[in-house]
């Protein structure tokens, strides 16, 4: 755990908006299949290297969502020389996790993986590539009142995909000659009978084998993160305060406070020498925000070019220390406390936040938020007032 506690104030008004992630676009399974089957990683390719946590999410596609499901057992096949499945951090999510029955272990199970790519459209150079497979299952818990013949309804997501029915954590444990020379995809293949099935209810009758899938995004490699390579800082979420100084007036002072955030798979990955004495690569030296006061004149190069420097007009930077942390597979944060007079504000504030590090070659960097953010705070001041009174009703 690093932390390092020193805050960062600047004298510009900042306002931190809420940042999305998305999968890519997705529509309804290929081949007009009824149900396709997704995986999902977290880590780009770029990302799986000795000594990475790839966590892996399964989803539906379901052509008619109406279609209540059942009982599924698949394998997850995977080359033992890249990774080794912990199995115990199989978590079922979503839907899956008010139905199936959380002591149905996932369990490493080489021959079944070899019977279902044996039964399945696999070529014999495909099968060749994978030597082990997770057998994953999710029946009907009658203790959480499921039954396979009622089945569950999927929920619709995002994309058009169901939300998340399932994780679990591979861990890169082959060292780089294995990682290169190896098979770095975990994928479902196509086969579908009594030992690999995915199966639908009417609801009243017994449940069997949908009519068809679809195992074309059942492939970590064709749904990997479409993030640029190398690490990122990103918005987290902000904090109003205020004096109330009526029911329905403030002081003329507020102040916001900005978290930015680094993924723990980034810090993992970029930064895992922070905090540690003499360190020469892969650690942070600073993070900060830079803002401008105003809005459409803001220029991103010039932004960057005062976090190295530069006395621009209407632009300022400030840097911190301050990290936080709080467990070994947490995200990082860092804050800002932005402080302002309403009476001076007079213009709406373009910002970004920045980490500055040294990278694996020793070279100093600095990233950015992917993309620059404006603070509305002069047009939408009256309303923020509100809204922080509230929530925070005025005590005499």
């Amino acid at each position: 755990m690093l932390k390092m506690k020193k805050i960062l104030s600047v004298a510009l008004v900042v306002f931190m908006l809420l940042s999305t992630v998305a999968i890519g676009a997705y529509a309804v399974p290929a081949n007009d299949a009824e149900v396709g089957l997704v995986l999902v990683s977290d880590k780009k390719e770029s990302e799986i290297v000795p000594g990475a946590k790839v966590t892996v999410t399964f989803y539906f596609e379901m052509k008619d969502y109406d279609q209540l499901m059942s009982d599924t057992k698949f394998a997850i096949l995977y080359d033992a020389n890249v990774y080794t499945p912990d199995t115990t951090s199989r978590t079922f999510l979503g839907d899956w996790a008010n139905y199936a029955k959380d002591a149905t272990t996932a369990k490493i199970n080489a021959s079944f993986g070899t019977t279902v790519m044996n039964a399945s459209s696999m070529t014999a150079e495909e099968k060749a590539k994978y030597n082990n497979a997770v057998m994953l299952t999710a029946g009907a818990d009658s203790g959480l009142g499921a039954t396979s013949k009622a089945g569950y309804s999927v929920t619709k997501g995002e994309n058009g995909l169901s939300v998340a029915q399932c994780s679990i954590v591979f861990n890169v444990t082959g060292d780089a000659a294995a990682v290169a020379a190896g098979n770095k995809n975990i994928k479902i293949c196509d086969t579908l009978n009594t030992t690999q099935y995915i199966k639908s209810t009417t609801g009243s009758t017994t449940p069997k084998n949908v009519a068809s899938i679809d195992t074309s995004k059942g492939n970590i490699m064709a749904n990997m993160p479409t993030a640029p390579a190398g690490p990122a800082v990103t918005k987290a979420k902000s904090q109003v305060k205020m004096t109330a100084t009526s029911a329905t007036t403030v002081a003329d002072e507020f102040s916001f406070r900005v978290i930015s955030k680094i993924s723990d798979s980034d810090w993992d990955t970029y930064f895992k020498n922070t905090g540690v004495v003499d360190a020469t690569t892969d650690y942070i030296t600073a993070v900060g925000m830079v803002a401008y006061k105003g809005a459409a004149a803001f220029d991103a190069e010039t932004a960057k070019s005062v976090v190295a420097g530069a006395l621009v007009a209407d632009y300022a930077a400030a840097k911190t220390d301050y990290i936080s942390k709080v467990s070994d597979t947490a995200d990082a944060e860092f804050g800002a406390i932005i402080k302002a007079n309403h009476s001076k504000l007079g213009n709406d504030v373009t910002y970004m936040g920045f980490v500055q590090y040294v990278d694996a070659s020793g070279h100093a960097q600095t990233i950015f938020y992917e993309t620059a953010e404006t603070a509305a705070l002069s047009t939408n001041y009256n309303n923020i007032v509100n809204a922080y009174l509230a929530a925070n009703p005025f005590k005499a």
